[in-house]
């Protein structure tokens, strides 16, 4: 393969799409150090892998399966951030693994490479440690998170001891309310039903007299008749 060829093959373009994969807001807490310090060693050792390759060595359809490997692991990273199923970082780490077996194919010069593990190494402490500090920062917001919450708790509950204080009183208000109506409509119950005996007593009276008076008219005028 042609030198102008190799350089200008989609393979460099497909690393560095993984590239800005990794380099996504909160890659590291989203898929998790150990999977991000794989997924870094991976295309630093296929990028220095390449960069020491011979290209004329090389069959286009060798770096054009390699391309394959990492475009495939990249959109199964950027699948994961999308809808967080795990299953997207396990097919990811097996199209970079299979990537990787290709490129340790590819023919190297008989000279000491360049690739840096004990930068790999630094980079990943370095990762561990921003981690950390990141889930400290995390911790933290939740407990401060949590001891709002519980302080809201106690709010409401004493808001609602209030409510359940002020709803007995209002009970009883209630209570009182019907109790001093009962009695006063028995009272006037009472009263009334006097009073209409009293009237009804009165009328019958009355009735009673003017009967009397009346029989008497009549025997009066009976006796008066009779003389006649």
């Amino acid at each position: 393969m042609q030198p102008e060829n190799f350089t200008n093959h989609s393979v460099f373009e497909k690393l560095e799409q993984l590239k800005q994969a990794l380099e996504t807001e909160n890659t590291k807490e989203k898929i998790g150090i150990d999977n991000f310090s794989f997924f870094e060693t991976a295309y630093l050792f296929i990028i220095n892998r390449l960069q020491l390759t011979i290209p004329i060595l090389v069959q286009e359809a060798e770096l054009t399966n390699l391309a394959s490997e990492i475009e495939a692991g990249t959109v199964q990273i950027n699948s994961f951030f999308g809808n967080n199923n795990a299953g997207h970082i396990n097919n990811a780490i097996n199209n970079l693994n299979s990537a990787l077996n290709r490129v340790r194919n590819f023919p190297l010069p008989l000279a000491k490479t360049n690739f840096d593990f004990s930068k790999v190494i630094a980079s990943f402490q370095n990762t561990v440690e921003e981690a950390h500090k990141a889930i400290e920062a995390s911790n933290l917001k939740l407990q401060e998170d949590l001891q709002a919450t519980q302080q809201d708790l106690v709010d409401k509950n004493a808001q609602i001891a209030d409510l359940q204080q002020k709803l007995a009183n209002k009970e009883v208000e209630i209570q009182n309310v019907l109790t001093n109506y009962n009695t006063e409509f028995e009272t006037i119950k009472a009263n009334n039903s006097n009073t209409f005996e009293t009237e009804k007593k009165k009328f019958n009276d009355s009735i009673e007299a003017d009967r009397k008076a009346f029989k008497e008219l009549i025997d009066a005028d009976k006796d008066s008749y009779k003389q006649e």
